[in-house]
């Protein structure tokens, strides 16, 4: 195999490889709109936001910021990234257990109220005034200038959620910066190495070998089966972290190691066929 190629493979898909189990995803980046008063009759007084959550969310997080002034709210969403916070608690720590006590909160200057609500019954029910519109308490707040908000009920960790946005002055509008992160659980691995990684190794062996002039003397069947092998010595020795270290001549000599071992364990000698197939070429065969 080239070692050259292997070794560039190696660095792009272990290059993401962390310690933690989990990993941020900034599901609502910085938004910024605008709630009107619950006087003013050219505009509504709630509005409501759709949360999209991934696949494998384990706990979610919000922060929102309410000013009067939309300069302020421009400021705040400058300054404070909750995506990023989480992202460096995770490097940091490798998990966000203890989230909420860590991270900084953003500053405000109005009150407002959120309210995670239920269903799209209830969104319908929040946006036209009217009753009942039931909410999950512990993702809602009122009388808030801002606020940090987790979210962990196994009820409200997949599909939609809705955050439901009320101003609470009779005579002035206030604007919001919304930002929303999920943090999902990782696949399961074993030694570090993932479903996924373990699958596009195995491929990439299978590649390199098919390129390789290796692929003159070997069926399908033992190009698969051979690649297997060194996938099993690769990944029961070596973690991708670890993997990742290694210079190209160590790659080299460990390739070339347990090729020997592979051939050895699917009884393949190499060295036999090429002879095999040069005689017949010589014989015209």
């Amino acid at each position: 195999m080239k070692v050259s190629a292997f070794c560039l493979f190696l660095f792009i898909s272990f290059q993401g490889y962390s310690q933690s189990d989990e990993v941020a995803i900034q599901v609502v980046a910085p938004e910024q709109f605008f709630v009107n008063s619950a006087t003013n009759l050219t505009g509504n007084s709630r509005h409501i936001t759709q949360i999209k959550l991934p696949p494998n969310t384990v706990k979610w997080y919000y922060s929102f910021s309410a000013y009067r002034n939309p300069i302020d709210i421009q400021r705040t969403a400058a300054e404070f990234n909750l995506f990023a916070q989480l992202s460096r608690l995770i490097d940091e720590t490798g998990t966000t257990a203890n989230a909420i006590s860590l991270l900084s909160k953003p500053p405000g200057s109005n009150y407002c109220d959120v309210f995670l609500l239920n269903s799209p019954y209830d969104v319908e029910n929040f946006e036209k005034k009217r009753e009942p519109c039931h909410y999950y308490r512990e993702g809602s707040v009122t009388s808030l200038e801002s606020g940090l908000i987790e979210v962990t009920d196994v009820s409200r960790l997949y599909g939609v959620q809705y955050l439901g946005f009320r101003n609470q002055s009779m005579t002035n509008g206030i604007n919001i910066n919304l930002q929303v992160v999920a943090i999902i659980r990782k696949e399961k691995t074993a030694n570090g190495w993932t479903k996924e990684i373990k699958n596009d190794l195995f491929n990439k062996f299978k590649q390199e070998m098919i390129k390789d002039e290796v692929s003159k003397y070997l069926s399908n069947d033992e190009i698969e089966s051979f690649a297997a092998c060194l996938l099993k010595k690769m990944t029961s020795t070596y973690t991708p972290k670890s993997l990742q270290a290694l210079a190209d001549f160590e790659i080299k000599e460990l390739l070339k190691g347990y090729s020997k071992e592979c051939e050895n364990d699917l009884q393949i000698n190499l060295k036999e066929r090429k002879a095999q197939s040069n005689n017949r070429r010589e014989l015209g065969g």
